[in-house]
């Protein structure tokens, strides 16, 4: 059947308030430092979230003031017979089904959906509950026989929208609705047993074929990536379920599996990011194209800022750290106790080896890791069938400096390609060894009037001298071209080339000599092959507006 994914009528706004979370708490500098102060991160997003009052309503929109305060306060044994009094309440039920909440046409084609959401933190609070002895019996087997109502062995792939059709889900909705699934079935089969109950094989994961389902999907998940990838804001909600397993899953396989995937997913965020945050392309969610602030929807940034305490780069109003998205992502962290292994960790605070990682899905992804930069390429626009909304295609990114010392959190604060005028035809994908091209170049809104050296067709920036803020400890040098025919202006009105070098490996002067050495005279063309030599002595051959997404503006290096 044709996939048909529609836009999800979603209303849960995990920012609620600006959330004060790590309050004066420093940032880690260190792995030394991410050890020592995990214990504090935990008992600040704990407290944050414990310190709320308890929602006495289970609906579409409040379920989260419920069950988010009622996790924190199970972790901590207080208030026991609160949540449990509320659990019991009659209206304290599901208020739809699992899946894609939508309505097309009143009536005739809509569905109540999106009970899902409300399952990945219940289920969280059935496991710490169990674990320590929190609930009232009756609360906990309500929660786990009522509330936690998706269980047994048939799969959720598709929703049907009365008369108006069957369609295939989305990637948040499966994950959460099957890892709810699996670890419901363990609950009733852990109750049952305590009870001296044989339970129906229908709900033994082993049985079932449950087991052996995650980990195949979770295997397929780490060479395919996500479909929702990078997604903005629903990879979180994709990212949850698999932390849940990694604690709570009774298979050794299950278990070891998602560990092993969200090992991966750091990995990948380790070569996305530097400094704690990322600009990286991104499926579904047109109106997260057009947001200047790369935090905002962003939930894998949330989450690694727990996992790692790099948290220099949230804002302090009022001398206190302001979490602008993400809370209840660093809130089933904290009360897994999920950890990065620490030879991940590490990498996250050593920085001296450089590193070119590329991954290509469905789109291409390439980044280069220096000291104290990540040159991150944009990816290139996909196109899905959606009914003509665009709210479920791939979104490129300009290809960005990101700046490792920095605390700049909006894009239009780096150096950066924003790519072709038309975000449909928006190809960014040229990044190599220090080196990066496109289209569309724009400099930080920050950058001082007089950061910056002229010489004929290229500009220089000590980004470490007075005259630059002393942003970090790196040169810059680029050569961007105006746009001087009708085919390149449809494009964009530059293009160019940027070369990063840190500025601990050469002089200035050293780096300017070089690049005008290795490169002048020069002529840049926007459609015809050009050649770049960078101060590490590679030849780069490349087109800054190639024709067709799939072919990469870079065609060789020597």
């Amino acid at each position: 059947m044709q996939r048909l994914i529609f836009t999800l009528i979603f209303t849960f706004n995990t920012t609620l308030v600006a959330a004060s979370v790590f309050h004066e708490l420093p940032s880690a500098k260190s792995f030394e430092e991410s050890i020592n102060y995990r214990a504090a991160r935990l008992e600040s997003v704990i407290n944050y979230y414990a310190k709320k009052p308890l929602g006495e309503t289970l609906t579409i929109d409040t379920h989260r003031y419920f069950s988010l305060p009622a996790l924190a306060r199970a972790f901590k044994k207080e208030d026991s017979d609160k949540v449990s009094e509320l659990i019991l309440k009659d209206e304290f039920r599901p208020y739809g089904k699992v899946g894609t909440n939508y309505k097309l046409i009143p009536k005739f084609c809509e569905r109540k959906g999106d009970w899902d959401f409300a399952l990945t933190n219940l289920l969280a609070l059935a496991y710490v509950s169990k674990n320590n002895n929190f609930l009232s019996t009756a609360a906990y087997k309500k929660l786990i026989f009522k509330l936690l109502n998706t269980n047994g062995s048939k799969r959720y792939t598709h929703f049907t929208l009365g008369i108006c059709g069957r369609y295939e889900d989305t990637e948040n909705h499966i994950l959460m609705t099957e890892s709810a699934r699996y670890l419901t079935n363990q609950l009733q089969v852990a109750f049952f047993k305590k009870n001296n109950i044989t339970p129906s094989e229908n709900i033994i994961n082993k049985k079932n074929g449950l087991a052996k389902w995650w980990v195949s999907h979770m295997n397929e998940l780490k060479v395919k990536n996500f479909d929702e990838y990078n997604s903005r804001p629903y990879q979180g909600y994709a990212i949850m379920p698999v932390t849940l397993l990694a604690t709570y899953a009774e298979d050794k396989e299950v278990k070891k599996t998602a560990n092993e995937l969200l090992e991966y997913l750091s990995t990948i965020f380790l070569h996305q990011s530097a400094g704690g945050i990322r600009s990286v392309p991104f499926r579904r969610q047109l109106k997260y194209d057009t947001k200047d602030d790369l935090l905002i929807g962003d939930g894998e940034i949330a989450r690694h800022a727990y996992l790692t305490g790099i948290i220099d780069f949230y804002p302090k109003p009022n001398g206190k750290r302001y979490v602008k998205y993400g809370t209840n992502f660093m809130l089933i962290n904290a009360v897994t106790r999920y950890q990065l292994p620490k030879d991940l960790l590490r990498k996250f605070f050593n920085h001296d080896e450089t590193r070119f990682t590329s991954y290509n899905h469905q789109t291409p992804e390439i980044y280069y890791n220096s000291k104290s930069f990540t040159l991150s390429s944009g990816g290139r626009h996909v196109n899905r069938l959606d009914a003509a909304t665009k709210e479920n295609d791939g979104w490129a990114r300009p290809t960005t400096l990101l700046l490792r010392n920095s605390s700049e959190t909006k894009i239009s604060n780096h150096f950066r390609f924003k790519g072709h005028k038309f975000r449909l035809s928006r190809k960014n994908t040229c990044v190599h060894n220090n080196f990066a091209c496109g289209l569309n170049f724009a400099r930080p809104k920050y950058l001082p009037s007089k950061c910056g050296i002229s010489f004929d067709q290229f500009k220089f920036y000590d980004l470490s001298s007075t005259a630059c803020g002393e942003k970090e400890n790196i040169y810059i040098v680029e050569y961007v071209v105006p746009c001087e025919t009708a085919s390149c202006w449809f494009k964009a009105k530059n293009f160019g080339v940027i070369e990063v070098r840190e500025s601990s490996e050469l002089s200035f002067n050293s780096f300017i000599n070089k690049v005008i050495k290795n490169n002048f005279p020069s002529k840049l063309q926007v459609n015809k092959r050009n050649r770049y030599k960078t101060t590490l002595g590679e030849e780069v051959i490349f087109i800054p507006g190639i024709i067709g997404k799939n072919n990469l503006e870079i065609i060789n290096v020597f």
